[in-house]
C-alpha cells in the first residue's frame, strides 16, 4: 500500500456493517426480540408481524425511532413505555458469536502504524463492547469510543474525539455505512467521509449536501484505495465535495 501517512493522519471506523455484517446476521434476530418486548409491554399482535411492521418501517423512515413509528403504526399513540421497551430489548442483547467481514483484518493490519485508527460506535455501550470484544479488533485502535444511542450522537462524540486527539479535520477520514450519522458528523467537521455501501444504510438517499459522501466503496478493502486517492490527488475534503463511484 502507498504510504499515506503525509496525507491522512487518523482514519476513524464504524463499526456496524462496516467491520461486519451486522444487517445479514443480527437485525433479524433483534427486531424479533424488539417485537417481542413491546408485546409484552401492550401492543396487541404476533411477533412475526410486529417485527415485520418494524424492519417496514425502519427502512422507509432509517433517521427516525422505528420503536416509536411502530407503536403508532398499531394505534398505540402516547404508550412511549411501549416504545422504550422494543428500544432496550433491540440494543441491549446478549450476542454470542459474530465474525468480522473476510477483509477487515487485514485492512485494520494493513492501517496500523501507517495512521491512527480510531473506532466510533453507536448502541448500547454494553453491547458494542461485547461486540468489539468477540470480533478480537480492539488491539488495532488507539481509541474505541462507544457512543450511547440513548444519550448523545456521532456529531458530538466525534468533534470530543477530534479535540482529545487533537486533529486537523483535513487529516481524518470518517468511514460507515450511515450518512444522517457517521458522513453527516464527518462532513459538518470538514473531514474526508467514506460510506460504506452495505447493510440497512444502503437504502438511504442524501437529503441534503452534509450528507453526500466524498467516496462510496462496496466493501472494507476499498478504503485502501480510497487513502491512495487522496494521497495522490492531495486535494482537501473542503475542494473534494462530489461522491466518487464504488471500489
Amino acid at each position: 500500500m502507498t504510504d499515506v501517512a503525509g496525507a491522512v493522519r487518523a482514519v476513524v471506523l464504524d463499526l456496524d456493517d462496516t467491520l461486519f455484517d451486522t444487517s445479514g446476521t443480527l437485525i433479524g434476530p433483534a427486531n424479533r426480540e424488539a417485537a417481542a418486548a413491546m408485546i409484552g409491554a401492550g401492543l396487541t399482535g404476533t411477533i412475526e408481524a410486529v417485527a415485520r411492521r418494524r424492519m417496514a418501517l425502519s427502512r422507509a423512515h432509517p433517521s427516525d425511532d422505528p420503536d416509536a413509528l411502530t407503536v403508532r403504526s398499531f394505534g398505540l399513540e402516547g404508550r412511549d413505555d411501549v416504545a422504550a421497551a422494543g428500544r432496550r430489548a433491540f440494543y441491549s442483547r446478549t450476542i454470542r458469536s459474530i465474525e468480522p467481514f473476510p477483509e477487515t483484518i487485514g485492512v485494520l493490519e494493513s492501517l496500523a502504524g501507517r495512521v491512527e485508527l480510531c473506532l466510533l460506535t453507536t448502541g448500547s455501550p454494553a453491547t458494542q463492547q461485547r461486540k468489539v470484544d468477540l470480533l478480537g479488533i480492539e488491539r488495532f485502535f488507539a481509541e474505541v469510543v462507544l457512543v450511547d444511542i440513548a444519550a448523545e450522537n456521532k456529531l458530538d462524540a466525534l468533534a470530543s474525539l477530534q479535540r482529545r486527539r487533537g486533529w486537523a479535520s483535513d487529516d481524518v477520514v470518517v468511514v460507515g455505512d450511515r450518512i444522517d450519522r457517521e458522513i453527516a458528523a464527518g462532513r459538518r467537521l470538514g473531514m474526508w467521509t467514506v460510506r460504506m455501501a452495505h447493510g440497512e444504510g444502503r437504502h438511504m438517499t442524501p437529503t441534503g449536501p452534509e450528507q453526500q459522501a466524498h467516496y462510496t466503496i462496496a466493501g472494507i478493502d476499498g478504503l485502501l484505495h480510497v487513502l491512495e486517492d487522496i494521497a495522490a490527488t492531495g486535494d482537501s475534503p473542503a475542494r473534494a465535495m462530489g461522491e466518487v463511484d464504488a471500489l
